[in-house]
């Protein structure tokens, strides 16, 4: 796993083998080709060859586009869109190398329909969505599927940091947002699952 935190790297490494799973921390970030092709090369050198990739290290900024700076939208672009490709770029030809392998791209419901103040987010992970449409088709051929997953609310951090930024208990708008789910079962609407997720 690539982590720009390395106490959180660590630390979710030592869950996995803990349970008997095999893990590798690897300092830095998807926004950069030399973490990116490191993480993979490193991962390759480990446990011998790569078969699957899940991208899901993501970022969200509110503002309206006017007042967003572009530094800003640089550093979403960076790690929600760009930070996909260049894992991808490096994993692609070593799952070739195994015959075939399979890449699970993080995207969002924002990529369909938007809140408000979330341009430059829905922007990237409207991105994600037509990238994994085109991947698959470039790499059907190599035997790679490529899929793309568009989560609503889950409880992580990012969702904790976005209620805070809304009046009232951050708690209580949280279970509201859980309530908006449709395919939730009765029993549990109001309740958002639990996701260890990178960021």
């Amino acid at each position: 796993m690539l982590d720009r935190n390395p106490e959180a790297a660590e630390r979710v490494a030592a869950e996995i083998t803990g349970s008997g799973g095999k893990a590798l921390a690897v300092v830095g970030s998807v926004a950069r080709s030399d973490d990116t092709r490191r993480a993979v090369s490193s991962t390759v050198e480990r446990f011998g060859g790569l078969d699957l990739l899940v991208n899901n290290a993501g970022l969200m900024m509110y503002g309206e586009v006017p007042e967003f700076s572009e530094e800003d939208w640089d550093t979403i672009m960076g790690v929600n869109l760009k930070g996909q490709f260049l894992m991808a770029k490096y994993a692609i030809p070593e799952m070739k190398k195994r015959g075939g392998g399979a890449i699970v791209n993080f995207a969002s419901v924002q990529a369909l329909v938007n809140q408000r103040q979330v341009a430059a987010y829905a922007a990237s992970k409207g991105g994600v969505v037509a990238m994994t449409r085109a991947l698959a088709l470039d790499h059907a051929k190599d035997n790679i599927r490529v899929n793309s997953v568009l989560p609503g609310s889950v409880h992580t951090p990012m969702l904790v940091s976005a209620a805070q930024l809304l009046p009232g208990d951050p708690e209580q708008t949280i279970a509201e947002w859980g309530r908006q789910h449709p395919a939730a079962p009765s029993s549990n609407r109001g309740k958002l699952r639990q996701w260890r997720c990178s960021f």
